[in-house]
């Protein structure tokens, strides 16, 4: 259903709901209260449970680097399904994120001895721009980004990445992991989405609120309209016997 659709409906009920907080009291106006407190009630939940479904791409992967043996080992790093790529970047070693953070990470040694611990893919064959000194890219702690190639065959499922362990580089990468997350750009896609989100959490607690307020005035006009129509009492008259 187009969302202008559903958007229009909402407002069409919204509207509505304000419109029972001042009607005489009716069926009609209370069902439409009672409705809206529904609606917005089904809506706000809906958004609130499928959220992590719908963010789960902007979630990052760690992966733990074996360090135990000299030598050259890979570790194989996995896509992020419906991006067209993802960055690698070095993290402490226990860093977790809710999301996918490209600020300024604080690592346990610099940058610069992190990229001499011999990175390099080995499968598939493809070409990956390994960040370094030389290279005017922002930010500076990528360690590399697997981009959709041109021909549009789609980001590789899978990738092995090499590094090299040694006396001098065993201490480096013990003290780190790789955090696999989503592509710089889309981090502008997270942050409006998240506001769209903040929007329907507070029209639908608006809705809730309205439509308890709409129902709660409809039961007090129709108790009043009752209490005026209801005959009161009559009082027995006694005869004056002469």
């Amino acid at each position: 259903m187009p969302y202008w659709l559903i958007t229009a409906a909402f407002a069409t009920l919204i509207a509505g709901e304000i419109r029972s907080l001042f009607a005489q009291p009716s069926r009609i106006a209370v069902g439409v209260a009672c409705l809206g407190v529904v609606v917005s009630g089904a809506l706000l939940a809906y958004s609130e449970i499928t959220a992590p479904k719908r963010y789960e791409w902007a979630k990052p992967r760690y992966y733990s680097l074996p360090v135990d043996v000299a030598g050259a080992h890979t570790i194989k790093i996995n896509s992020i399904k419906g991006l067209p790529g993802y960055v690698v970047k070095p993290v402490a070693k226990g860093t977790r994120h809710d999301y996918a953070w490209w600020g300024q990470e604080h690592l346990p040694f610099p940058m610069e001895d992190i990229r001499r611990c011999g990175w390099r893919i080995v499968h598939p064959k493809i070409d990956v721009h390994f960040h370094d000194q030389s290279c005017q890219c922002a930010p500076q702690d990528y360690l590399f980004e697997i981009r959709e190639p041109w021909d549009q065959k789609g980001t590789p499922g899978e990738i092995e990445v090499e590094f090299q362990v040694s006396n001098e580089t065993r201490s480096i990468l013990s003290a780190i992991e790789l955090q696999v997350g989503f592509p710089f750009g889309y981090g502008n896609d997270l942050a409006i989405g998240k506001g769209i989100d903040g929007i329907i959490r507070f029209a639908t607690i608006g809705g809730i609120l309205l439509g308890a307020l709409g129902l709660s005035a409809q039961l007090v006009r129709k108790h009043r309209a009752r209490s005026r129509t209801t005959p009161g009492p009559s009082v027995p008259t006694t005869s004056q016997v002469g």
